[in-house]
């Protein structure tokens, strides 16, 4: 297992819930919830982030940190110029700059309304 998605499996615990009652909140099946929670899964929804964070009253800032924790260091670490970055990095990068432009895209759409 992925020693920082354990960190979801670990907050789950935590809090009492197993993976079928997550599972069942978040309108999954309990092995998508496992494969989650294994690191399995490379891009979480949106949605389920708000879900986790609702259930596990904490804030989606500090799942991402669970999940993503290279991509939530300080700015001047993960932006240098010439980081050299693994490809797994990247990925995770991308994932949560399309997070970040979620909550950005949400964001104007309440402004609008």
């Amino acid at each position: 297992m992925n020693r920082k998605f354990k960190g979801l499996a670990d907050v789950r615990k935590r809090k009492g819930y197993t993976q079928e009652q997550v599972a069942k909140f978040l309108g999954i099946d309990r092995s998508t919830l496992s494969r989650i929670e294994k690191g399995e899964v490379k891009r979480i929804p949106l949605s389920y982030l708000f879900k986790l964070s609702e259930l596990y009253n904490t804030s989606i800032k500090e799942l991402l940190e669970i999940l993503y924790p290279e991509a939530t260091r300080s700015p001047k670490f993960m932006f240098r110029k010439n980081l050299p970055l693994s490809t797994d990095e990247k990925e995770k990068l991308k994932a949560v700059e399309e997070i970040i432009n979620n909550f950005i895209f949400l964001k104007e759409i309440l402004e609008e309304e």
